[in-house]
């Protein structure tokens, strides 16, 4: 099986596709002790009655009738965390709960900057967005079968609900198969050590491959899944996209193309604006290279492709990424007209393919051949270092 189709398999938005997804599964959480180690908390852990008051520099205001509804869903010792620009509703353990606020806290960073590049004009959220973070997969489990109506599975481990504006994730370093792996391990650094009580000597290659694939496993998923997930949630509530009522006229493509522009590593300026994801950037070439790049038009007019279980669902999620890429850094202005136009969208309408197209060729022009060759071109000269 391909490396392609192995991210495929793994991924979703709104079904959930890590490359991720429907507007019930926006997706995992793996949290490393590196993370952990260098970012704590920008506020103490407090129960809903005593939550924090906004002061000043303390970011979004937060609401105590919200914090008390989201404990009510935070499980078994559950405590609220107030960050500048969250609600976290938690019962994990205080080093995971450090390494999962940085993760959030640079990609919201990272949306209000591209916001500032692009030029399009938003009003900040009225109240800290909310989120819960479960130690264990049964009780996220749990409240996403309350939500969404569906339990989902280990490798659906996050999601964002647009409905209740609430985004709910577990921790990812629970979840059976990497607690396996970490099994593996141990039992490695056994044999390890009785190999040197003895003078014997021991091959440090496997420990080493499986503790790389345990820390890749982790950070792979961070980023496609938790940095996914909450840039979807910030960019709803910034107002990048249409409000979602009785259907959702956002056109797909573009929700999950712009928020895998957040799944690159953060750094001090958020998650990494501008940079290349490298590993949407690698199943694009790998589809390039076999011939199976979906034409613009389908994808642009057509949201079945892109929503699992449609076998095109991989391949579009990675055209996604690369389209909006291309845009943001080529046609940043008609880029903003776009945003303004599809967020002025209500649900009373349904958009045909046709309308779909007619929105997009009216702000980047003509979405010919001319246009194709020109994005794959950009897209190939790319800097490409697999990961």
């Amino acid at each position: 099986m391909s490396r392609f189709h192995r991210l495929s398999a793994a991924n979703r938005f709104l079904t959930l596709l890590l490359p991720t997804g429907l507007l019930t599964a926006f997706t995992p959480t793996a949290l490393s002790q590196d993370d952990a180690s260098e970012n704590r908390p920008t506020e103490k852990a407090t129960d809903a009655k005593g939550a924090k008051k906004k002061g000043k520099g303390d970011g979004l205001p937060a609401r105590k009738k919200s914090d008390e509804k989201l404990l009510k869903f935070a499980g078994e010792g559950g405590r609220i965390h107030h960050t500048d620009h969250y609600a976290i509703g938690y019962n994990t353990e205080d080093p995971t709960l450090r390494a999962f606020v940085h993760r959030v806290e640079a990609t919201y960073k990272a949306v209000t900057r591209f916001v500032q590049k692009v030029g399009v004009e938003v009003k900040p959220p009225k109240e800290k967005l909310q989120i819960l973070f479960f130690e264990e997969y049964e009780s996220y489990s749990a409240y996403r079968l309350l939500t969404t109506g569906s339990e989902g599975s280990e490798s659906t481990p996050g999601f964002f609900s647009p409905t209740d504006n609430r985004s709910a994730f577990f921790n990812y370093a629970n979840a059976s198969h990497l607690k396996q792996l970490e099994r593996e391990i141990a039992e490695a650094r056994q044999e390890m050590q009785g190999a040197a009580k003895f003078g014997a000597r021991f091959d440090t290659r496997r420990l080493q491959a499986l503790e790389g694939n345990l820390a890749r496993e982790k950070e792979r998923t961070n980023r496609t899944v938790v940095q996914h997930e909450v840039a979807h949630q910030v960019l709803f509530n910034l107002g990048l996209h249409a409000p979602v009522g009785e259907r959702d006229t956002n056109p797909r493509w573009f929700v999950e193309g712009l928020a895998m522009m957040f799944e690159t590593p953060p750094g001090q300026g958020g998650a990494g604006l501008g940079a290349v994801n490298q590993n949407r950037l690698a199943d694009w070439l790998e589809l390039e290279k076999s011939g199976q790049l979906i034409p613009l038009k389908q994808l642009v007019s057509d949201p079945s492709v892109i929503i699992p279980p449609a076998r095109t669902a991989g391949a579009a999620y990675a055209q996604a990424w690369s389209l909006v890429h291309y845009l943001q850094r080529n046609k940043g202005k008609q880029l903003a007209s776009y945003i303004d136009a599809i967020r002025k969208r209500t649900d009373k309408k349904t958009y045909t393919a046709d309308e779909e197209i007619k929105a997009f060729e009216e702000a980047f022009g003509p979405l010919d051949a001319k246009f194709e060759e020109k994005y794959k071109s950009a897209i190939k000269r790319l800097p490409f270092k697999p990961e």
